[in-house]
């Protein structure tokens, strides 16, 4: 048995799935983080950030707790068992755990806990908490649904607590993305004794959180704004350097960026747009900063398989033809083409396999095609449609272009504008026809990418497309531990998954987060979820 945590990968964004059980196997030091130089770190402040809506659960593990706007605010006042690096995701940092070994076989794993970590409400923190984290996302309970937590489950096959500092693991089988999708912001660690005693047994409203992050529950104004206090007697010495955070609800990309220009907000997390980043750019540049980035988010078109007229692989084709990639590339003001995985991280098809892929070639004969399969599926006079679609304007923007990109093939898109918590809702319950949809990953990660919105049981598998060759595909490469090999596998998934043309990617984003000068260690990475705890955070003014 060795022991330790892992030292730096130096791998490509999010890519170190492949090595993680290599790594956790092998004799390793201890890492150091690096943020700035303690004696050059001013505390106090408070980080104001804009976001477009509530948080609609803090319970991160199950569905309601899936999107940024719960992860921002949320992920503050919480911890996970180890965490991905927020300067550096290619690494995987002790967390509530302070170090942790793995047998030989790579299907053990025990976890060592920070001593005298204790709960926003003065209780310690123990192994029970952990282990009744895990075996939630184990078997969900009643009431409640598997949110992005879901790979995680897949793996175990028992945990104990042995000592009240000590987690023991055991997994089914070796499995290389093991300890990557233990560090997700998703796999949070929940205080039993405060969630069990809640019916349903759920800490889904922000002003009920009882974490052990940096940050603790301050106060909230619905629609409004989020505050959250420093935890003074958080685990890590000196952390954080922040007296508070606070986001404020400004549903409007404009208001966001008014408030940004008036110094009202330090930073948009989510980005902002082009023009209004040339902007900074030609006039504040000396004040606000703007962080380019090749992100994990993507659009996409999701076709509901069980639902008339998209149950027609014809139909579902003709759609993916009539999209043209380039032209969402220069609406969006950049951004990448790509399939299933980002294109730019360790997994994504290489440019030389998506020139082969239907919907990427000559858009005139492509979209010529898509008449024709049309009208095979006898809707050569067209076909009327309604569009489910998310409020915001962001979003709007997005479900009125693939609108545009449809009418060129004879289709009519009607759109259905629901407000965010009621579209999730329609779209857990597969309640549409054909949404357009922006979504981020929370790691560029097969096993998590694929669990969540490809394989059969997907708790976003909104298309309910169920393939046998995807799932032999996953099981193959979920077991393979030689980085090649397993490349190889997820790339014939991702070619099999453009053929069925469920979900059809359009493209993938570049996000622009402006940051004012004065925040010091904000850095937003790749994944919209991942980083964003702030305890290494601070202001100098």
């Amino acid at each position: 048995m060795t022991s330790g945590v892992p030292g730096r990968l130096g791998l490509p964004l999010l890519g170190l799935a492949f090595i993680a059980l290599a790594v956790a196997c092998a004799p390793r030091a201890t890492p150091t983080p690096t943020p700035t130089p303690v004696a050059e770190v001013k505390q106090g402040g408070v980080l104001r950030l804009a976001q477009p809506g509530d948080p609609t659960s803090c319970d991160l593990a199950m569905w309601r707790g899936v999107g940024y706007q719960s992860v921002h605010p949320c992920n503050s006042m919480l911890n996970q068992l180890v965490r991905i690096d927020p300067y550096d995701h290619s690494r995987i940092l002790p967390d509530l755990a302070e170090r942790w070994e793995s047998g030989e076989d790579g299907t053990l794993w025990t976890f060592y806990l920070v001593p005298n970590v204790r709960w926003h409400d003065g209780q310690p923190l123990t192994a029970d908490d952990v282990l009744f984290s895990l075996q939630r996302i184990m078997e969900t309970p009643p009431g409640l649904q598997p949110g992005r937590a879901a790979p995680v489950a897949q793996y175990i096959q028992s945990v104990e607590a042995p000592s009240p500092d000590t987690v023991v693991v055991r997994t089914k089988f070796p499995a290389a993305s093991f300890l990557v999708n233990l560090a997700s912001v998703y796999v949070s660690i929940y205080p039993k004794h405060v969630v069990e005693a809640m019916a349903p047994p759920t800490m889904e409203a922000f002003p009920s959180v009882v974490g052990s992050g940096p940050f603790r529950f301050r106060a909230f104004n619905r629609g409004s704004s989020y505050e959250m206090e420093r935890y003074r007697d958080y685990f890590v010495r000196n952390r954080p350097y922040l007296d508070g955070v606070t986001y404020l609800v400004m549903p409007n990309p404009a208001t966001q960026f008014a408030a940004l220009r008036a110094h009202q907000v330090d930073v948009i997390p989510i980005g902002i747009a082009e023009s209004q980043a040339k902007e900074i750019v030609d006039s504040l540049s000396d004040r606000i900063a703007v962080q380019e980035t090749a992100t994990a988010n993507f659009w996409a078109v999701q076709m509901n398989t069980k639902a008339w007229p998209f149950d027609d692989q014809r139909v579902r084709e003709a759609v993916n033809l009539a999209l043209d990639r380039d032209a969402a590339i220069q609406f969006q003001g950049g951004g990448y083409r790509g399939a299933a995985m980002p294109p730019t991280g360790a997994w994504g098809l290489p440019e030389s396999e998506l020139t082969k892929l239907p919907g990427l070639g000559d858009k005139t004969q492509e979209r010529a095609r898509a008449r024709e399969l049309l009208a095979q599926a006898g809707l050569g006079g067209g076909m009327r449609v309604k569009m489910l679609s998310r409020s915001g304007a962001f979003f709007q923007d997005l479900a009125t272009f693939v609108a545009g990109q449809l009418v060129e093939v004879g289709v009519q898109a009607e759109l259905d504008t629901q407000e965010t918590v009621a579209y999730l809702d329609r779209l857990q319950r597969r309640d549409f026809q054909i949404t357009a949809s922006s979504s981020g990953l929370t790691l560029d990660d097969p096993d998590q990418v694929f669990t969540d919105h490809y394989l059969c049981i997907g708790s976003e598998n909104f298309t309910q497309l169920c393939d046998s060759q995807i799932e032999s595909l996953f099981q193959q490469q979920q077991r393979t531990l030689d980085y090649q090999k397993r490349r190889d596998l997820v790339w014939q998934m991702q070619r099999r998954l453009w053929d069925l043309n469920g979900k059809v990617i359009i493209n993938w984003s570049i996000r622009r987060t402006p940051v004012w000068r004065e925040v010091k260690g904000f850095v937003m990475g790749a994944s919209n979820y991942q980083g964003m705890r702030l305890d290494t955070v601070w202001k100098d003014e």
